[in-house]
C-alpha cells in the first residue's frame, strides 16, 4: 500500500527503530505500571519490532492524545535508562493512532487484533477485559 508507506515514512523522525525481546518486556512492564499508576485499564498490548498497539480503557472521556503522550513519555523513559537515548532523540513517530472503540464488539475485535499480532515480541491479554467493558457500558464509559 503505498500511500499507507509513504503517510508513516513522513511521520518518522529518523531511521527507524527496530526493538529486541529484551526491550519489548521492559517497555510491556512500563506501560503496564503507566496504566496502574493512572488508574487505566489495558486490555491488550502487542509489542513488534518496530510499533506497539494497545487497547486501553479508561473512565470518563479523556483526549486520546493525552493517554498516548502518557505512554509514550514513559515508555521512553524507560528505554533510555536501559538502552540510552536512540541517535534521533526519540523511540517513536510523530502522533499514532488514537481511535475510540464505541462498543463491546469493537474492543472485542480489537483485541483479537492485537493478541493475534504476527511477529509480536511481547503480548499481554488481560483476563478481565470482559469485566471491564460491562462496567464503563454500565457507567456510560467509553
Amino acid at each position: 500500500m503505498p500511500g499507507l508507506e509513504r503517510a508513516s515514512r513522513e511521520r518518522m523522525k529518523g531511521d527507524a527503530i527496530f526493538l529486541d525481546h529484551e526491550q519489548a518486556d521492559a517497555l510491556l512492564a512500563q506501560l503496564l505500571e503507566t496504566a496502574g499508576v493512572r488508574g487505566w485499564h489495558i486490555l491488550a498490548v502487542a509489542v513488534l519490532t518496530n510499533h506497539v498497539h494497545v487497547v486501553l480503557g479508561v473512565r470518563g472521556d479523556p483526549d486520546p492524545d493525552k493517554l498516548l503522550g502518557d505512554l509514550k513519555a514513559y515508555g521512553s523513559r524507560r528505554l533510555n535508562r536501559g538502552w540510552g537515548k536512540p541517535a534521533n532523540g526519540t523511540w517513536w513517530a510523530d502522533k499514532g493512532s488514537t481511535r475510540k472503540l464505541p462498543d463491546e464488539s469493537s474492543v472485542q475485535g480489537a483485541i483479537v487484533y492485537v493478541a493475534t499480532q504476527v511477529g509480536a515480541l511481547a503480548v499481554y491479554v488481560a483476563h478481565e477485559w470482559r469485566e471491564f467493558v460491562a462496567w464503563a457500558a454500565a457507567h456510560d464509559q467509553p
